[in-house]
């Protein structure tokens, strides 16, 4: 039973990782105004519940978009992280992860040189963030885990 769980973990968490990397490139091959279409929705949904004239309604709209690629790729970072964790077991594994999510945000940026919306190095340090962000917090919640069973052990 505990092998048919893992199993199952793995593959949702394999599905999540492609997924995830399959939205941001197709959200990075929409042309200019798709795109800006898709963030006003959002925007608009977000001005619901965060009104504008808020301090933190302001700059979530000034910046939705960073806050878009910084979310997107700190969830890439979460799944792939955890992958890490259940599946290699090993502290020297999350050193591999970081290569994965800098490639991940070049390919991603790359793709919208070809949808006519031009590539930003910025944003390609806000997805890389997003995601060294999420390796990061795993690998301190993995560590404390070990810290803990080998303290009560």
């Amino acid at each position: 039973m505990k092998s048919f769980v893992y199993r199952l973990l793995q593959i949702i968490l394999v599905l999540l990782i492609l997924t995830t990397i399959a939205h941001a490139f197709y959200q990075s091959s929409l042309p200019p105004q798709e795109s800006a279409e898709v963030s006003s929705k959002v925007g608009e949904i977000i001005e619901e519940i965060i009104p504008p004239d808020t301090k933190p309604g302001e700059y979530i709209q000034k910046n939705l978009r960073k806050l878009a690629h910084f979310s997107e790729f700190f969830f890439l970072g979460l799944c792939t992280s955890v992958y890490t964790v259940v599946y290699f077991r090993k502290k020297g594994g999350f050193i591999s992860l970081f290569p994965f999510g800098i490639i991940t945000a070049l390919l991603d940026e790359t793709v919208q040189i070809f949808s006519k919306r031009g590539a930003s190095v910025k944003d390609i340090w806000i997805d890389s963030l997003g995601y060294s962000s999420a390796v990061v917090c795993v690998l301190l919640v993995f560590l404390l885990v070990l810290f803990v069973r080998r303290v009560r052990s």
